[in-house]
C-alpha cells in the first residue's frame, strides 16, 4: 500500500478484492501488509490499516533503502515456517545456512 494515496484502509481492501477475484485460493494464502513510499511520510507517523488476516505490517522505502531487510527476514521466517509444518517437526533441519 503506497503510502501516498489518500485512503490507505481503502487500497489495501482493494487489493485483497482485487486478489481474490483472480484466485480465491491466493486470497487465502497467508499476507502482509507493506506500506511502501514511507520517504514520503518525513515526520509524519505512518498510516494505519486494519489488516487482522495478515501476519504483520511492514514500511519499506526503496528510495531510502529503508525497512527492507526487516520485510525480507519476515518473509523468509514465514517461508521456513511453512516449510517446517509441511515436512513435519522431524526435518527441523531441512536447510542449514
Amino acid at each position: 500500500v503506497p503510502v501516498d494515496v489518500p485512503d490507505h484502509q481503502a487500497e489495501y481492501e482493494a487489493l485483497r478484492k482485487e486478489l481474490e477475484a483472480y484466485s480465491q485460493e491466493l486470497a487465502r494464502t497467508p499476507h502482509c501488509v507493506v506500506l511502501t513510499k514511507t520517504d514520503l511520510l518525513g515526520d509524519d507517523p505512518l498510516p494505519e490499516v486494519a489488516a487482522s488476516e495478515a501476519f504483520g505490517v511492514f514500511a519499506v522505502s526503496s528510495v531510502a533503502r529503508s525497512g527492507i531487510p526487516e520485510l525480507l527476514e519476515a518473509l523468509w521466517e514465514r517461508s521456513r515456517a511453512v516449510e517446517r509444518a509441511e515436512k513435519g517437526a522431524e526435518d527441523e533441519e531441512w536447510w542449514t545456512p
